[in-house]
């Protein structure tokens, strides 16, 4: 139990009466570590509308006692000393950046989540749901540059992370992702071009599309072959409906393709894009 604080005079108001260091390795990323520099036993707050939230309650910190903090997210801290008991600061704030190695990018588009490994190795994605909602099943593996995709994803705050499978071990902090309640959201399941097309023949593209939004909506949808506009679609859905359509071309501009080579070929709602590569023998 604390004891009421005990002090032979109060730290300059200029200077902070505590250090903070960050840890990365893998056996706790990210941990930060408060130690109390001054004579005097404060409360510790955390001021997490300047940053991400990093401490647990106001812990009280007497002369010389650290106190942690686990498995932080990447970003900034914000810590501040006051009287315990009181709104009375001692001395100004300090911000604490945590920028451990991160090998997962993870993208939210709508309801949809792209876990993508960006790093060199293979890693095993654990999903904390101790945290937040239950977003994965099992503990997939990524290899590096692969992406994991769930879609239809309940609006809430998710937490993955990192891990290697083998060590059992954590390889980078948590990333919270938080799917919100978009009204729609025109997801682009794929683009489908058929085999090889002779220049000057007709042929077909195929689009399939998800409305992964909570409410009806309507999107232009445009086809492009690389960066020209060839074709466009007034396309409505309602919630979380599916949807295939069929681009056959010359659409409404004719194309001057240049044979023996590949085009990249994309569909676009505005909220979403996918492409694959058509060659044009």
């Amino acid at each position: 139990m604390k004891t009421e604080p005990v002090s032979s005079g109060p730290s300059p108001p200029d200077s902070i009466p505590f250090t903070a260091t960050v840890e990365c390795d893998t056996a706790r990323p990210a941990r930060v570590t408060v130690t109390n520099v001054s004579d005097v036993t404060y409360e510790l707050r955390d001021i997490d509308s300047a940053g991400i939230d990093a401490l647990t309650g106001r812990p009280l910190l007497e002369p010389g006692e650290t106190y942690t903090m686990d498995h932080l997210p990447n970003g900034v801290a914000v810590f501040r000393a006051f009287e315990p008991g009181t709104n009375t600061p001692i001395g100004p704030r300090r911000r604490v950046e945590i920028d451990c190695p991160q090998p997962l990018e993870v993208a939210v588009r709508g309801r949809r989540i792209d876990i993508t490994n960006g790093g060199g190795r293979t890693v095993q994605v654990r999903d904390l749901d101790a945290r937040g909602g239950n977003l994965l099943t099992g503990r997939p593996r990524l290899d590096p540059g692969e992406v994991l995709t769930k879609r239809g994803v309940a609006p809430d705050s998710y937490y993955v992370q990192a891990w290697d499978g083998g060590e059992n071990a954590r390889l980078a902090p948590p990333i919270e992702v938080v799917v919100e309640d978009d009204e729609a959201f025109f997801d682009v399941e794929y683009v489908a071009t058929g085999s090889s097309t002779n220049a000057g023949d007709e042929y077909r593209i195929d689009v399939g599309i998800t409305n992964t939004g909570t409410e009806p909506g309507m999107r232009r949808v445009e086809l492009r072959f690389d960066d020209e506009v060839v074709a466009t679609r007034e396309l409505e859905l309602d919630a979380s409906a599916s949807t295939g359509i069929r681009f056959v071309l010359p659409g409404e501009r004719t194309i001057e393709f240049e044979p023996n080579r590949s085009y990249t070929v994309t569909a676009d709602t505005g909220d979403d894009t996918g492409s694959t590569e058509k060659y044009v023998l």
